[in-house]
């Protein structure tokens, strides 16, 4: 899974440059990102995309299977 973080996580307008280290901002909230900051929502982004995936597969197959599904991980 690749995100590319594009949309300010608070309010959703877009992000701008904010110098030559990778920091991200925002011109309507003023959030700005370092580029470790980027890269843990990131890692939380794609952790949840992973969670409504597994959820999602439980849903369909039952709890019996989930229990199996677990156990082989």
């Amino acid at each position: 899974m690749t995100t590319t973080l594009v949309h300010c996580p608070r309010c959703s307008n877009g992000l701008t440059s904010a110098g030559h280290n990778g920091d991200l901002r925002c011109p309507s909230c003023g959030l700005q990102l370092s580029s470790a900051a980027q890269a843990e929502l990131k890692y939380l982004t794609d952790l949840e995309q992973w969670i409504d995936t597994k959820r999602s597969w439980v849903l369909e197959h039952g709890a019996d299977d989930a229990v199996v599904a677990a156990d082989e991980v």
